[in-house]
């Protein structure tokens, strides 16, 4: 609660106060042998004059004194007035004018749901995985509360994974990465996958980000008792390895082995 006052007359004041939402005039004091029938009035609020008469009574009034009048404010900033005519008395005097600046902030718009995320990019790819991770979108208002990454084939658009605490395969809830081989879920070798990422708060879902894909790597088949399992193929230089992507190649072309 903020208010100003001003003093009027030999014992009275004028007062304005605002509670951020209802701005309100009032006049205390005044002799205790003050009365009238009515005292004149004006004043401007949310830039719309007011006025009026409002009887005073014998007696002296304690602060905050005799409403006059309340209004709810209109957003934004005003400067507000109060006028309290001459009274013919010597204990509320007039003409005296009080005026006061005030704000009422406005609401918040409604949060909506969060921008698509973006910043999407690959590493750690393996035979059976790779990484992605991104930035979030703005949340529009409402915190983000999970991500849902969607993986699926470049062939055929099937989507093998969802991950997010929903849908196909294991359930996840990635915060800014995502990684089957963190759930222990194989994707198959030498395949390309592409992945697109959203984003949830209390308004709903957002939009999905553009796709980014990549291509597990491609291992050799080794033969035993009439199996065939992918085998992982390291290559070594300096005491370190890592795994090659393979790639088979017929008439000048090179691709990955099937």
């Amino acid at each position: 609660m903020a208010f100003v006052d001003k003093a009027t007359g030999q014992a009275g004041a004028l007062r304005i106060d605002f509670d951020g939402t209802t701005v309100r005039f009032y006049v205390y004091g005044g002799y205790s042998t003050t009365n009238s029938g009515g005292l004149g009035w004006s004043g401007v609020v949310n830039g719309v004059g007011v006025g009026g008469s409002q009887p005073w009574s014998t007696g002296t009034k304690p602060a905050p004194g005799l409403l006059f009048g309340a209004w709810t404010a209109n957003y934004g900033t005003q400067t507000v007035s109060f006028t309290l005519n001459a009274t013919g008395t010597s204990g509320l005097g007039g003409p005296t004018t009080l005026t006061m600046t005030i704000t009422r902030q406005a609401p918040p718009p409604p949060a909506t749901p969060p921008a698509a995320p973006h910043s999407l990019s690959v590493s750690d790819i393996t035979l059976t995985s790779f990484r992605v991770t991104y930035s979030r979108g703005a949340n529009n208002g409402a915190a983000i509360d999970q991500d849902h990454a969607e993986w699926s084939r470049v062939s055929d658009g099937v989507v093998v994974w969802d991950d997010a605490p929903f849908g196909v395969g294991p359930a996840g809830n990635p915060n800014g990465a995502s990684m089957p081989a963190g759930v222990g879920l194989a994707l198959a070798s030498g395949v390309e996958y592409r992945v697109r990422i959203r984003s949830h708060n209390s308004a709903g879902w957002g939009p999905f980000s553009g796709y980014v894909s990549a291509r597990t790597l491609s291992g050799i088949r080794a033969g035993k008792a009439g199996a065939f399992p992918v085998a992982e193929l390291n290559v070594g230089k300096g005491n370190a390895f890592s795994v090659p992507q393979l790639s088979v190649g017929k008439a000048g072309s090179f691709g990955p082995p099937t």
